[in-house]
């Protein structure tokens, strides 16, 4: 009895058959040209993602050396070392470098990096060394200034004590009227400094609009999962609103205008903050399960930085952080906190025409991702991000292991300081996609709302709901 040839391959799979059989059947009974299925890929799991690693040979010697040597002692990825020295490095340079853009326009150097971490030990111990320099920095100047401080603290308090008592003799002397208001005028236009204060961390906005005031606009911000809500999300509130603000208009370097009390305005000129966060991973996966607190904020405005240990850490192959490399990155460190000349950088004719094939490249990628709004607006600041990460390896010229005064700076960019830059770039894109894709938040097209819903379902064990209750839960 002939053999029935299936008709369809979901007849065939009913019937308990495989699909291959049913391929090799239209083959060979039929006489049919049909081609052999073509393999199936492994199913990648998107937690299994590799990301590239940082190109460590892209940076200077001094940070080379340092970001190699503490992540073989604290057995961590080199990405998290590697990008929070640069983030810091670039912080001694506010207000000193800028470079110029293809529209003669200049951008700062102030970098804004995010570091998503597993939240490991060694990797707290990886950032506070890589912080401490500047830190310790940042003391000396206090302890430096504060025996001026107090003296003119005194002074001020004896000019006061003086002012008090001409007002009670001004009223029946015009001498001593005359010279109460000269007193007055004098203490009004020399006020007393505050102590430096190069670092803030989880401050209110009005205290950090206070600082940049007293500060004259250059701020370095390390900050941890507690700013996520003011910098990492489109939340509505006021506060939160005005915190954004502030961090896109110090990220460009512009200047705006302060409300003090008692109704005085001070004018902040080229205002510069250097934002340095280190966030667990488990932190940003968390705003995806609150809608409302899914936005853009100023992500745009970060390099992002997720990088995944490769396996378990072997604690016996660990090797101590030679004291060459350490005096090396505080050597660097202090040389571009020391220098206090400006330098209005710009790139030479080889390196500007890469830089624009760069920016080619940028665009096409840009086009090819039309329902990632945010992703899309990343993307559009990643040539400038470029320009600046260039200039802040150009800077390491300044670099004087004596630390005597600081050499001068040639102004020029070359073509190979441009090809770092852009290598350097090149690797922060998948790992911006991929953290942005943890929060989901870059997406604005319908599946946005079915994986929002999916996530509350399995984190919820939801078997049953109405139509209002998943329209309350997934209203922005």
């Amino acid at each position: 009895m002939a053999r029935k040839i299936p008709t369809s391959l979901h007849e065939w799979l009913t019937e308990g058959g495989t699909e291959a059989e049913w391929y090799h059947i239209q083959r060979t009974d039929r006489g049919l040209d049909c081609p052999a299925p073509p393999p199936w890929e492994p199913i990648l799991m998107l937690d299994e993602r590799a990301q590239p690693k940082f190109p460590v040979d892209a940076l200077p010697k001094q940070l080379r050396d340092f970001a190699v040597g503490i992540s073989r002692e604290q057995q961590t990825p080199v990405d998290l070392a590697a990008t929070t020295s640069l983030a810091i490095f670039s912080a001694t340079l506010t207000q000193k470098i800028r470079i110029e853009t293809r529209h003669g326009q200049s951008v700062p150097v102030n970098l804004f990096m995010a570091n998503i971490t597993q939240g490991s030990l060694a990797e707290e111990n990886v950032i506070g060394e890589a912080r401490s320099v500047f830190e310790q920095l940042e003391l000396h100047s206090v302890e430096q200034w504060r025996p001026e401080i107090a003296k003119r603290q005194c002074l001020r308090r004896q000019d006061k004590n003086r002012l008090r008592r001409l007002e009670r003799l001004g009223m029946d002397s015009t001498r001593s009227r005359d010279e109460a208001l000269q007193l007055a005028i004098k203490l009004e236009q020399n006020p007393v400094p505050p102590l430096p204060r190069w670092i803030v961390d989880d401050t209110t906005p009005g205290r950090l609009d206070k600082h940049l005031v007293e500060q004259k606009g250059k701020l370095a911000a390390f900050y941890g999962e507690a700013a996520i809500l003011d910098l990492f999300t489109g939340t509505q509130s006021k506060r939160r609103m005005a915190q954004r603000e502030l961090f896109r208009r110090c990220h460009a370097g512009q200047k705006f205008l302060v409300e003090q009390r008692g109704g005085r305005r001070a004018l902040v000129d080229d205002a510069q903050i250097t934002c340095q966060m280190v966030v667990p991973e488990w932190s940003i996966e968390a705003l995806q399960r609150h809608r409302s607190r899914r936005g853009r904020g100023v992500l745009d405005c970060f390099l992002f930085s997720m990088p995944k240990q490769a396996g378990p850490r072997n604690l016996k192959d660990r090797q101590t952080m030679s004291h060459e490399a350490i005096q090396g990155y505080g050597d660097l460190i202090v040389s571009g906190q020391r220098n206090k000349q400006s330098y209005r950088l710009k790139l030479s004719s080889e390196a500007r025409h890469r830089f624009e094939l760069f920016e080619e490249e940028v665009e096409e990628h840009r086009m090819r991702r039309p329902k990632e709004a945010l992703f899309r607006s990343w993307l559009d600041r990643l040539p400038e991000q470029t320009l600046r990460i260039a200039a802040v390896l150009h800077s390491t010229a300044l670099y004087q292991p004596n630390l005597e005064e600081s050499p001068q700076m040639e102004e020029t960019v070359s073509l190979e300081t441009i090809e770092q830059a852009v290598k350097i770039a090149r690797y922060f894109i998948p790992h911006a996609e991929a953290a942005l894709a943890a929060m989901h938040c870059h997406w604005d097209d319908a599946t946005d709302g079915a994986r929002y819903l999916l996530d509350w379902f399995m984190s919820e064990k939801v078997k049953t709901f109405t139509r209002r209750e998943a329209h309350q839960r997934s209203r922005a």
